[in-house]
């Protein structure tokens, strides 16, 4: 498999599989126990000696038994599989299960092949034992180790049968089914090739989709996310704050004057501006859960999951006491400005729209603009009971 994998894809695919035999395995166990019936339940009625239906019962028996052991084990490595484990689990519990399944097999034909009184039954095994082979060579096409636990499994104890057994030509059909496994065994491997050249390839465009989703995210200028993704992720964090009954806070910032300094030094000094203040902003946003974007122009947006008006205040004067630090060198030039910012905080109920908040920050924010800009005002802080608390200034 390591010479045919993409490394990068390597435990992706590890769980691909084990979904993939885990799945086949349900059906193959179903299959096993109908094709066991299909060949005995005729023959039960045909005998009459006592001792050969207790035999075909117990043959039985051993079937049904070995099925639930399997299921068992399949379901076992799926809970494994839906675990958080950093690693994808191993194929054991798959493997033990295909080595009972075709071991019980095995071991029923040699005993029904190797006493004359099942003769009748020769045929059946043969075409079941067949279309078993092939069957399981398709289902665990994917794992090299399980095609070949099972094949042994099934067909040595059959080849030692025929070799011993009275049945004519048995020679022949031994050599036979030898070649015919062989052959489905190399069958195999194309089919192996396929599986995993088909993972790579669907693997490959799925990080490539998420790769083109991401870049859909970013503000090609500032490196930010883009307002679409604030609004998407926006309306995730408000329906979170719902749920768990927590306070969400958004702010609004705006850079001041700066159509100044785009008439006064030109809107490539004017975009480097942008990429440094985005920087620096982004570096005091600490929690991976918070989020800043462009929110058009030179406005930008921050989201703050879980984090009440007082905090709010706190981030938002550092972003401002920061771009008021920012100095930005251009020839012999300096180049300083300020930004004025509108906070919003809210915990939100049932029925209750994120785009509320954002008005209610959008209107701070101009606030601050008519009130001497390079200042923070926050909207009125919204209490559940619906009682509203006088607004609250910084800075």
């Amino acid at each position: 498999m390591h010479n045919i994998v993409d490394p990068r894809y390597q435990d992706d695919i590890q769980r691909q599989i084990g979904q993939d035999l885990s799945n086949r395995s349900l059906i193959g166990t179903i299959v096993y126990v109908l094709i066991w019936a299909a060949i005995m339940l005729p023959s039960l009625s045909d005998m009459t000696n006592r001792g050969e239906n207790l035999a075909l019962i117990i043959c039985t028996g051993a079937v049904v038994l070995v099925s639930m052991l399997r299921l068992i084990c399949v379901l076992y490595y799926r809970v494994q599989l839906k675990s958080d484990l950093p690693e994808a689990p191993s194929f054991l519990p798959l493997h033990i299960g295909v080595f009972m399944s075709g071991g019980v097999w095995g071991g029923i034909c040699y005993f029904l092949m190797t006493h004359p009184q099942f003769e009748d039954c020769s045929v059946a095994l043969f075409i079941a034992t067949a279309g078993l082979c092939a069957g399981g060579i398709a289902s665990l096409a994917p794992s090299r180790n399980a095609v070949a636990i099972y094949l042994v499994m099934i067909v040595a104890p059959l080849a030692a049968a025929l070799v011993q057994s009275s049945i004519p030509k048995a020679e022949s059909i031994a050599w036979l089914f030898i070649i015919y496994v062989g052959g489905l065994y190399v069958i195999s491997g194309f089919h192996r090739r396929e599986y995993f050249s088909a993972l790579n390839s669907k693997l490959k465009l799925t990080e490539q989709t998420e790769r083109l989703m991401q870049l859909n995210t970013i503000d090609s200028l500032t490196g930010l996310k883009n307002r679409r993704y604030f609004e998407s992720q926006l309306a995730y964090e408000y329906k979170r704050a719902i749920r768990e009954e927590l306070p969400i806070s958004i702010i609004l910032l705006d850079l001041d004057h700066f159509k100044g300094i785009n008439d006064q030094y030109g809107h490539l000094i004017g975009d480097e501006c942008l990429k440094e203040m985005a920087r620096s902003t982004s570096c005091l946003i600490n929690r991976s859960v918070d989020i800043v974007a462009r929110y058009g122009g030179e406005e930008f947006a921050v989201i703050l999951p879980n984090t009440d008006q007082a905090n709010a205040l706190k981030v938002a004067e550092r972003i401002r006491h920061k771009i008021e630090q920012m100095t930005i060198r251009y020839g012999e030039y300096s180049i300083r400005f300020t930004a004025s910012l509108g906070v919003a905080t809210q915990i939100p109920e049932s029925g209750n729209s994120e785009l509320a908040l954002v008005q209610r920050a959008d209107k701070a924010l101009y606030r601050a603009k008519n009130n001497g800009r390079n200042r923070i005002e926050a909207a009125a802080k919204e209490i559940r009971s619906g009682n509203v608390t006088p607004l609250v200034h910084a800075v």
